[in-house]
């Protein structure tokens, strides 16, 4: 069964595609700027392999 967060990620996903970036929660800030400069978007998934921690937002 999946959790409300999974369900609302599974959602995401369909409406948005697959192409959402994410970083792991040992990556620092600086990182994160980089890869949302990088990518040009404004928001990465915090992930640790499939499991959502968090969204990091500019």
């Amino acid at each position: 069964m999946l959790t409300a967060v999974q369900t609302s990620l599974t959602k995401l996903l369909e409406l948005k595609g697959s192409g959402v970036v994410g970083l792991a929660p040992e990556a620092t800030v600086k990182e994160a700027a980089d890869v949302m400069r990088d990518a040009k978007i404004g928001a990465l998934l915090v992930m640790r392999g499939d499991r959502l921690h968090g969204i990091l937002t500019e």
